[in-house]
Order: structure tokens, then sequence, then C-alpha cells
């Protein structure tokens, strides 16, 4: 029965699982698969229930550790061990060791164990016994070591309890093969009883709150919202009581905490957050109630406005949160580039880089991988501004180099990425920042380039709020500049890879330019909905054109209504610029379209100075 008991209690700590995968070894019968590594003499003794390893402390090192190491740790992963071991009484001082060895890394991450009661027995992080965590080192208990992501510290359990936190790790194993080591170093004892030893990825050992799922993250300012929180645990016990509240940015709690139960290592709660709460940054915040061992998990929650909700693919303000930070923080991508051509500054982020030499110096910022729904137009957001590349230091060249070949121009590129079709705006600015020209995507090779027609001439140096309307299809989209429509385009569907915003520029292409939020929301979310600033004049009621979309050179027919005469036909630019003007004095007409491609107003005018505007693409 006393037997059983023991087991019973062993597996309250212990895992039985798969989730032991890199190390699973129960010395109950025998020790095969493990060997001696020894300058002096160790003894391994097998013994019913564990195994014994005893080293005098005459001889020099010893360890008993795994004949084939295990393969090398990820990087930025967690991991865990277990061992249960008592100790024999030849071991007084803290002479045990215990420890985990990582091969390529460099790495010793121990803890010393020394022979006593509760009063005399401890384990240490040190092997001279400083700041000890006292416990009855002569009966089995389980030792556990929680490897954090960094493999640079680590924490050190007795029986699922956190003892020893945040130990630094060593950088002298000595080329040890990765594995998990028992033994002494020179002139030290051991006298070890071993019954397992397991290791596995992730948090297997360590209490705690391992993530928080929320119904919505944002609610509107006014209304009432009723939050359901879904809380997930590792190895908190059916019945621990949770503390579910939001907070806000100083951790005040705004609305009354609410008490949950964990069973099956879930718990669930329903906050509601009143009308009263005002537009900000807050978190929902889950602790254990009487554990203080078990650190408190937080998840960004907000209210905000009404009209920003419709942002809800993405929303990213890089002068609240910097690119590099919060629970989505953005990434790299780049060949050949420091990582300096991102910085965060007061406006937003800043993205600069005149490296273009040939192939292989692209850089851009990448959003998370974001998807807007199927079949769904869809609004990509950015307020940006371009400052001037000296064009003497890095001249413009006139076309893409070859491969391998110096030198570039400047494309300040913003774009975004979906399901392999690509549409993308790039922002031109002369030296002295005076004027300067949106230019839509034109395809070079297997990248892009900005078009030398396709544009509208814009002061770049200036914010501009940049918005790319895309049909449901993903096959053309439009570009408005605060909220005027100025271009339009078609994706390129060529692309390979995530779903993703991307701000910078190929290999040969030179950027400089700072961006203060990026948007993307369902539906045609352009602020007034402008297409011109040319005014809509009434009238025109039967007048008609024979087709809006042409190729440069091309002719289209006007045909007046009845009883009408047409005095003029005016081409505009979407920013109002006119481009030709041809007089009729007949009720058809045939009218050459402008030789630049774009998109275009033409106003028909008539005899009675009525008039009605068509848009028109011009390829």
């Amino acid at each position: 029965m006393w037997t059983v008991m023991c087991m019973v209690i062993s597996g309250l700590f212990a895992q039985e699982s798969t989730d032991w995968n890199l190390l699973n070894k129960d010395f109950s019968s025998d020790y095969t698969g493990w060997t001696i590594a020894k300058g002096g003499n160790l003894v391994a003794t097998q013994e019913p229930g564990h195994v014994n390893i005893t080293k005098e402390a005459t001889q020099k090192w010893a360890w008993f550790k795994p004949e084939t190491p295990f393969a090398d740790l990820e990087t930025g992963e967690d991991y865990s061990i277990v061992v249960r071991v008592r100790l024999g009484d030849a071991t007084a001082d803290p002479s045990n060791q215990v420890s985990l060895r990582l091969s390529p890394e460099n790495v010793r991450m121990p803890f010393y164990l020394a022979y006593g009661d509760e009063e005399t027995g401890y384990i240490s992080a040190s092997q001279h016994g400083t700041a000890p965590f006292h416990l009855n080192t002569s009966e089995f208990q389980e030792y556990g070591i929680y490897v954090h992501a960094d493999h640079a510290t680590y924490d050190i359990y007795v029986n699922g309890e956190l003892a020893i936190p945040n130990v630094g790790k060593s950088g002298d194993q000595n080329n040890d093969a990765n594995g998990v080591y028992f033994g002494s170093e020179s002139n030290k004892a051991c006298d070890m009883d071993i019954a397992y030893v397991r290791m596995g990825k992730g948090n297997l050992i360590k209490a705690s709150i391992s993530a928080i799922e929320l119904s919505q993250e944002v609610q509107a300012v006014g209304v009432e919202t009723t939050l359901d929180v879904t809380v997930h645990t590792d190895l908190l016990d059916d019945g621990t009581v949770l503390l579910c509240s939001l907070v806000d940015g100083q951790g005040k709690t705004i609305v009354p905490t609410v008490e949950v139960t964990v069973v099956n290592d879930v718990a669930t709660a329903q906050l509601t957050i009143p009308a009263t709460v005002s537009v900000g940054e807050y978190a929902v915040k889950v602790e254990a109630k009487d554990n203080a061992a078990v650190t408190p998990l937080t998840v960004p929650y907000a209210v905000k406005e009404a009209g920003s909700l419709q942002w809800n693919v993405l929303d990213r303000d890089f002068r609240e949160v910097a690119w590099n930070e919060g629970a989505e923080p953005w990434t790299l991508s780049k060949n050949r580039v420091s990582e300096s051509f991102v910085t965060s500054t007061e406006e937003g982020v800043s993205l600069y880089k005149t490296d273009a030499g040939g192939s292989w110096y692209y850089a851009f910022l990448l959003s998370p991988e974001v998807t807007v729904a199927e079949n769904t137009e869809y609004t990509f957001q950015v307020e940006a501004r371009v400052r001037p590349i000296n064009k003497e230091e890095f001249p413009d060249l006139d076309e893409q180099p070859a491969s391998g070949q110096d030198g570039g121009f400047e494309a300040n590129q913003i774009a975004f990425q979906q399901d392999g079709k690509l549409m993308s705006i790039f922002l031109l600015c002369d030296t002295e920042a005076v004027t300067g020209y949106v230019s839509s995507q034109e395809v070079s090779g297997t990248g892009i380039n900005p078009s030398a027609e396709n544009r509208a001439e814009l002061k770049t140096s200036d914010w501009h709020v940049y918005s790319l309307v895309s049909d449901a299809e993903e096959a053309t989209y439009d570009v408005y500049v605060d909220g005027k429509q100025v271009l339009t385009d078609q994706a390129w569907g060529n692309k390979s890879g995530a779903n993703t915003v991307k701000l910078g520029g190929e290999s040969w292409q030179r950027f400089n330019m700072d961006v203060r939020y990026v948007r993307i929301g369902e539906g045609n979310l352009v602020q007034g909905g402008g297409t011109t600033d040319i005014a809509v004049l009434a009238g025109g009621e039967g007048l008609t054109v024979s087709r809006t979309v042409l190729y440069a050179g091309e002719s289209l027919s006007v045909v007046a209504g009845a009883d009408q005469v047409l005095s003029e036909a005016v081409f505009y630019s979407l920013t109002g610029k006119e481009m030709d003007r041809i007089s009729i004095q007949s009720s058809t007409s045939e009218v050459q379209v402008p030789a630049m491609p774009g998109m275009y107003v033409l106003r028909v005018v008539l005899d009675d100075n009525t008039a009605k505007d068509f848009k028109v693409l011009v390829k």
C-alpha cells in the first residue's frame, strides 16, 4: 500500500506522457542506455526501484549520463526536466550535482544537493550552498529545472513548487554532449539514488496560467459589452480559484473582479464592461487567488470610438505601439541590409535604405500575417510621408540594374500581399521636397518598380493618407490620397509568401519614409468617399459615352441626348488638373483619350452649359 501511495504522489508531480520526448528513462529495473564518463571512479549499481551512483571525495570528476545525446534545443523554445532523487548520508555538503549540459551553446544549468533532514538538507543553485532551499533530501523528492526560452536562465523546482527562480546559466560545461548529468566534480563526493529522469519541450513542471482567449479584443465606447474569457492553465489543480479582471495601464482594476474555478486546466468567465468605460488601452488580467508563485497573465483589450472599429483586419498605430513591441510585433525581411533601416520615432516608424548593390539588397518591414475574407472588397490604408534622398550621392538609374550591378533608384514602396496577389504604390520625392509623385506599380522581371506613366503629382514630403481599395476579386484597386481618387491599377498575381503588409523596397530600390499607421478593413472605408475635387454639374440627361476603358491613343464616342448639342469635352486628372480640351458642335463626336495611361474624368459640356462627368481608364 505504501508503494502504491508513493507512486500516486509521484504522479502528481511528474507527467507520464509523450511530452517527455527528449529523455524519459525509468531506472526501476535497469540503466541501459546510460554510461559513466569519468576522470575518477564513479560506480553505478542497479537496486530495486532505482539506480545508485556513488563517488568518493578523493576522486576526480565523474558523471552518469545518457549514451546518446539528445538533439540541439530549438532557439526560443522553453524546456522542462524532472528527476526523482534521494541522497545517501555520505554527502553532507552540496556536492551532489544534477545539471543540464548543452554542447553547441556551451551551457551548464546545475543544481546541488546536500544530505540532511528538513532543517539540514537543502538544494542550492551554487556549489557553495548559497541561498539554500531546505528540505529532507534523505527521502525521494522530485526536482525540476525549467529552462527559459532565452536559454540563459532557468528556475529550480521541488515537487512542482518553485524553489529557486531566475538562475543564470554557467558557461563552463567543457563541451560535454547534450544531456542531463548526475555526479560530482573533482574532490567532491556523491551518493544518489535516481528513480527517473525526464525532459521535454515546454512547461511540464511549472504551474501556470498559459493562455487567455477573449470573445473579442475591442469594443465601442458607450456600449455595454459582455466579454467571454476562456483561461487555459498548466498543472494547476482542479478547484484552483482564479481572479479575472479588466485593468488600465497602471494596473488599476476598472470593473469588479470575477472569480472562476479551474477544471481540467480550463476556466471560463464573463466580464461585463459598462458603457461608461472611456476610450483607451486596457488589459484582461488573470491571476491565481491563493498562489503567489503562479505568474499573472494579461492580454490587451481596447475601448475605441465606434468609427475606428471598421478596421477589423489590421489596425496598427506605430505612435502608440512600436513596430517591434506589443502582442503582435512586426518583423523584418531583409538581405545584406542592416536592421537599423527601421527605427521607432515619436511620429511612428522611420524606414531608410540607400544600399542598392544590385540583386539581394531588399529590405521590408512586415506585418503579422492577416487575411481578408474571400470575395470581399477591402481598404488598405497608410499615413506616410517621404523624405528626400540625396540624388547627387545616390543618383537614380534610368532602369532596374542587371543582376550584380550596383545602383538603384528611389522607390518608397507601400504594399499589401494576399493570396499571391500584390497591390502597391510608390512614393517619390524630389531633392528639395517641393513636390513628388504617387505612382502605381509596374511589373519588372520578378519584381515591381514605380510606373513612369500611371502616377499623380503630389507633395509627398507632407503627411498624406494613402488608401488602396481592392475590388472583391482582388483584380483591380483604386488609389486614394486624402479621400480623393488619383489612380487605378491591377493587382500583380505572381507573388509567393504570406498575406502581409510590406513597407520598404526591393533590392535595387532606395527609400526614406515615415509611417504613422497601417490599417486594413472590409469594404470601401475611404473617409468622405470623394473621387475628385471637380464639382459634378447637374444635367446631361441621356448623354452617353461608348467606352470607359481604352488604350492610350484610342477614341470613344460621345452621344448627346434628345434635342441636345455637344459643346466641348474636357479631360481632367483626378486631382483636377486639365489635361485636354476638345471643342465640339454636333450631337455626336469621336473623342481621343490622352496618350498617358491613367484614370481621368471626362467632362462633356452641352451648349446649354449643363454637363456630365464620366470616369475613363486609359491603359
